[in-house]
């Protein structure tokens, strides 16, 4: 049970820290596309 919720938290986790860099990822190349 603690691993299945271990499992599930880890899920949760992976999805916002791929979020957060897909953010970085996309500000970063809309400033480099206004720059240009």
């Amino acid at each position: 049970m603690i691993l299945k919720n271990t499992k599930f938290w880890f899920h949760l986790f992976i999805i916002f820290w791929k979020r957060k860099l897909n953010y970085k990822i996309y500000k970063y190349q809309s400033i480099k596309f206004l720059q240009n």
